[in-house]
């Protein structure tokens, strides 16, 4: 494949030799910040085919370099764009290869439980719940052993796999998995985001479970209740994040009947677009 000076080039980050160095580490690992953001921004743009070439392109340079971390990298970061674009058989091979480097090479507890989260997700996405139960398992062994545990991704873990849990109709465990993922967000730095999406969660799994029984209707408030209050919360910033979630919420509370708050909603999805 000919040069493409919109993908990251070796000389766009490689600092020039120094007579006086003898070390090359520095020039044997790629940039995956970089590369990320190069990622995220294709996506935006449903740019797929220059992220297929992005991919191609740094994954030989990984492997010329023997850059087992960023191979690796590259891998996890691909799982999350075949999740998006239905791409089941090339998410599984990419997981198989990806196994394989963890029966050989030595990674981080942070970079397994990243990857086990994102790979369990994945087999959630293609209804292969089996599988990614136990891949969640591996990511809250690894999460749940760490002396500083980390908040935000033991939350998103819980949320995720509780969604895995109800597909599979074990509800009372996917109901204990929503409640960890709540104690994870509110014990520190508290998200108000985070917790809508939760508690919207939460309905969506009593919905499943019982239907729409005129005598749950009042766990349905209170929940619906929970999660306006959080999207209502002033110390939360109205940014592009805000509209991606207040837009998944909308459906929601247009189902119950909401019909005032939709409207609020819409307008500060709206007045978030046009500032940006």
């Amino acid at each position: 494949m000919g040069k493409n000076r919109d993908i990251l080039q070796k000389e766009d980050y490689e600092e020039k030799d120094c007579l006086l160095c003898t070390s090359t580490a520095a020039k044997t690992t790629i940039p995956r910040q970089r590369i990320s953001a190069k990622i995220d921004g294709y996506m935006e743009k449903k740019d797929y085919s220059a992220i297929d070439a992005l991919f191609d392109y740094w994954l030989k340079e990984a492997r010329a370099a023997n850059d087992t971390q960023g191979e690796f990298f590259l891998f996890n970061e691909m799982l999350g764009v075949c999740r998006k674009c239905d791409r089941k058989d090339e998410a599984y091979q990419i997981m198989e290869k990806a196994k394989r480097m963890i029966r050989t090479e030595s990674f981080s507890e942070t970079t397994l439980a990243s990857y086990y989260i994102n790979a369990a997700t994945v087999c959630t996405e293609f209804h292969d719940p089996n599988q990614a139960l136990n891949l969640f398992s591996e990511a809250e062994t690894i999460l749940e052993a760490q002396t500083e545990k980390d908040c935000f991704r033991l939350a998103s873990l819980y949320n995720n796999m509780a969604a895995c849990l109800s597909e599979t109709e074990r509800y009372d465990e996917a109901e204990a998995c929503y409640q960890k993922a709540l104690s994870y967000i509110q014990k520190e730095n508290r998200n108000p985001l985070e917790e809508a999406i939760t508690y919207l969660n939460m309905l969506d799994l009593l919905v499943t479970r019982c239907g729409l029984r005129e005598t749950d209707s009042t766990r349905y408030e209170e929940l619906l209740k929970k999660a306006r209050l959080c999207l209502d919360d002033s110390t939360v910033p109205q940014d592009s994040y805000y509209a991606f979630v207040a837009g998944k919420c909308l459906p929601i509370y247009e189902y119950f009947g909401y019909f005032r708050y939709v409207e609020v909603l819409k307008e500060r999805i709206r007045n978030i677009h046009e500032r940006t």
